[in-house]
């Protein structure tokens, strides 16, 4: 009897020892390839829910310096899979259509390693061969905000990492939306601020020598290139 006893015991510290070093995939990650001149050219973001063996979450890939952008809401889980042993195999859609393209993640001392094992099928894709990411500071990831408005012809939606839209701010993302093609773009730039308050009432981008101006109230996007104005429409925030 005491040796079916002492074969219980070991058989479930055998399994709480698999359990306890498994490992934890969870977390948002990120990592960044950037083009010759310094400036991003492609960056990878997962964020990850693991419980158990079983992962849950978004995939993230913007590439050609925020010219093609392959994002889900962020209401909508468009990667699962498993862990098996140190590594995790998922699938992943592409909001281009693409389905069930196939990664594998491998966790190690710089970071997290993703490695693209089969491509998406029926439809277009954006994703990257192998690249290296690093876990985010969750307490830095919190403090991102996020606003969108839509007018006649774009949704747009603003990022700001600095966690207030009312503070002066250098870390302000814009992801642009045309509604009729459904085309993308990505943009870093800053808010801009009142002279006398110092508060935000709105944000700069720049693509070359076109600037998209953002301001908050009312929430309107105008496009500019030197003197010429190319977009300038007034929308409501959603």
């Amino acid at each position: 009897m005491s040796k079916i006893v002492n074969g219980i015991a070991l058989l479930i510290a055998l399994l709480s020892f698999s359990v306890f070093s498994m490992p934890d995939f969870s977390g948002h990650w990120s990592g960044v390839i950037n083009d010759e001149d310094g400036t991003p050219y492609s960056k990878l973001s997962l964020k990850i829910n693991q419980i158990a063996d079983k992962l849950n979450g978004s995939y993230c890939y913007v590439t050609q310096k925020g010219n093609r952008i392959d994002c889900a809401d962020d209401s909508e889980d468009n990667l699962h899979g498993s862990v098996i042993g140190d590594k995790a195999n998922i699938l992943f859609n592409s909001t281009f259509g693409g389905k069930n393209g196939k990664a594998e993640l491998s966790i190690n001392h710089r970071g997290m390693m993703w490695k693209l094992v089969s491509d998406p099928i029926a439809g277009e894709f954006y994703a990257p061969k192998s690249f290296s990411l690093k876990k985010e500071d969750a307490k830095l990831t919190s403090m991102m905000k996020t606003r969108t408005f839509s007018t006649d012809s774009f949704t747009i939606t603003i990022v700001n990492g600095c966690g207030d839209f009312n503070v002066s701010c250098q870390d302000v993302t814009y992801f642009g939306l045309r509604n009729k093609d459904n085309s993308k773009i990505k943009l870093r730039g800053r808010s801009i601020d009142d002279d006398k308050t110092h508060h935000a009432t709105g944000a700069i981008f720049k693509s070359g020598i076109v600037e998209y101006h953002i301001s908050f109230e009312p929430p309107t996007l105008k496009v500019t290139q030197g003197n010429k104005v190319l977009v300038n429409q007034t929308g409501r925030w959603m």
